[in-house]
């Protein structure tokens, strides 16, 4: 029975719910933080899909702000232009689709394939090797990444990912797309998978065995990177397998191998000297031929 002769307030808590609010809160955050994420991964995996279908045409159209129509008069990159047409031929370039060489002074041991038929290769590349088949091996990689039109898929799902950051931030979007289109490298800043990467290495060894009649000094400039990165005190492979986008050089050069033996390619050979052009900025470095090159 009511005592209505003693009213009292009523509980402070009766119109608060048993939840936290703060728990609600990193609960709901934590949940738009998952259905963005779910976004972008659908998003990077359709661009992905449909970036290859993309004219090459427009692929060209987007290098053109980034690259320049190389010099004819300069020889390294009328050389590297001249051997990456003669490894075309095996890899079957779909038609309309052509190669740019183009050549940098930066001591940078590597090379890059990009959109629009783009390859860069670095005079700290040319160091490192001692023959031209060295040379046709890493060209006709790049040569393979064009042709499967790798660039421009790795391209898509960078531009899938700035739309994602869009939705969050227009200037980190807007911010990113600038970047990615080239403000920090020219678009030699796109990664490939090691699915990718393997099958880029399988044609190239094939365009060299065409090429030379064997794939002799196709594996030099891995070699060469292994043993530097083991002079220079640091493991070669310290990355874990699962998480490279290259694959671990051993394992490279092993399946090289593997598949050598497959296809009957002769392993051993003559190795035909760099080009007189190339050959010269290893002079002008003081670069010696190691023994056997």
């Amino acid at each position: 029975m009511s005592d209505w002769s003693n009213p009292r307030l009523p509980q402070e808590e009766i119109n608060v719910g048993e939840s936290r609010p703060l728990l609600s809160f990193f609960v709901m955050v934590a949940g738009l933080g998952a259905l963005i994420l779910a976004c972008a991964l659908l998003l990077m995996l359709f661009a992905q899909a449909i970036a290859a279908w993309l004219p090459f045409s427009a692929e060209q159209a987007v290098a053109a702000r980034f690259f320049k129509a190389p010099d004819p008069a300069a020889e390294p990159e009328a050389t590297l232009q001249k051997l990456a047409e003669s490894l075309v031929g095996p890899q079957g370039l779909p038609a309309g689709m052509r190669l740019q060489v183009h050549y940098s002074a930066l001591p940078v041991a590597n090379a890059s394939a990009t959109v629009g038929g783009n390859i860069t290769i670095y005079r700290g590349l040319v160091e490192a090797i001692d023959s031209e088949n060295a040379l046709a091996m890493v060209l006709a990689h790049e040569i393979a990444h064009i042709r499967h039109r790798d660039p421009v898929r790795s391209l898509g799902r960078g531009m899938a990912l700035a739309v994602v950051m869009s939705a969050v931030s227009a200037g980190a979007g807007s911010a990113a797309a600038d970047w990615l289109l080239g403000s920090a490298g020219k678009l030699t800043v796109l990664r490939f998978s090691r699915t990718q990467e393997a099958r880029a290495d399988a044609d190239a060894l094939a365009a060299v065995a065409q090429r030379y009649g064997h794939v002799a000094g196709a594996g030099t400039f891995f070699q060469e990177m292994q043993r530097r990165a083991s002079e220079a005190g640091r493991a070669a492979e310290s990355v874990p397998v699962f998480m490279r986008t290259h694959p671990a050089t051993d394992d490279r050069l092993y399946r090289m191998e593997l598949l050598a033996a497959e296809r009957r390619w002769a392993t051993e050979g003559p190795l035909t000297p760099l080009p007189p052009a190339l050959q010269a900025i290893r002079d002008a470095r003081g670069v010696k031929v190691q023994p056997g090159g």
